[in-house]
């Protein structure tokens, strides 16, 4: 059986399960999401979701979008579409959840177009493993309250400071 860190590293799979403690922290924050444009039926995040069979990035997105994309080659276009459907105001904001690959193209696009970026402190934990590589929020669109317009600093703080990913019984201290 392959481990997480074997398929991580070898995109042996573009599908990991966003945690639900991670997804509420966000929700709580940027609203409920309306749709997940990349889930399976098992996992997804929003009442509404495409699944690889629906191919979410040929799909209109609408609302409130969460994003755990795939880490695959193809997570360029999928963080473009987001940025994309943001700006052109089909989607009211877009949440992403990408590895931190600061060193690709993909990222420096998708910050550069960005509302809001944040860098998690830690490694967060796909099962009982943690991810082998850091991972960060990405948000396009209109950000709500103390993130965006309702507060002074919210709309300009690009990169705002986030909490610490849980605890993952696999990882170490290195990456806590």
């Amino acid at each position: 059986m392959t481990s997480y860190f074997e398929a991580a590293c070898s995109s042996a799979t573009p599908e990991w399960p966003t945690p639900q403690w991670l997804v509420d922290q966000l929700a709580a924050e940027f609203g409920p999401f309306d749709l997940d444009p990349a889930a399976t039926a098992q996992n997804a995040k929003a009442p509404v979701f495409y699944t690889a069979a629906d191919d979410g990035l040929a799909q209109p997105w609408k609302g409130r979008v969460w994003l755990n994309p795939p880490y695959g080659r193809t997570i360029g276009a999928w963080m473009a579409k987001a940025a994309a459907e943001a700006a052109e105001g089909r989607a009211e904001l877009v949440c992403c959840l990408p590895p931190a690959r600061v060193d690709t193209r993909w990222w420096r696009d998708a910050i550069a177009a960005a509302s809001l970026v944040r860098i998690y402190p830690g490694r967060i934990c796909f099962g009982d493993q943690p991810a082998p590589f850091p991972s960060a929020v990405i948000v396009f669109g209109e950000l709500p309250g103390a993130s965006g317009h309702g507060s002074p600093l919210g709309a300009t703080r690009k990169h705002a400071p986030i909490r610490a990913a849980k605890h993952c019984p696999g990882a170490s201290k290195r990456h806590r």
